[in-house]
């Protein structure tokens, strides 16, 4: 994550289509997946733009050639600060 690119953290439960909720910090985020015991994915991502320009952007991915808006629509970033959940606790802990 960037500093001067302000962000938001996602949760995505596991199985889930959609993000389940939605924090300004990994500590608020953790609160909450414990007390309810929740698994998945919580990802900081950048606010007013695409994954895919800010990935770019920051130099973590450089397109060969035209990205469609189908590449770009579905694109991430392992770059992206992430923590994987695991019945509330975060994985390897």
């Amino acid at each position: 994550m960037s500093p001067e690119v302000p962000g938001v953290y996602l949760f995505h439960g596991t199985g889930a289509q959609f993000a389940a909720a939605v924090y300004e910090s990994v500590a608020q985020a953790a609160t909450d997946i414990e007390r309810h015991q929740l698994s998945g994915l919580l990802t900081w991502y950048p606010i007013g733009t695409t994954v895919y320009d800010y990935a770019v952007g920051q130099g973590f991915f450089r397109p060969r050639e035209y990205a469609d808006g189908k590449f770009i629509q579905s694109f991430t970033s392992a770059a992206l600060d992430h923590h994987h959940f695991v019945n509330g606790r975060i994985a390897g802990e």
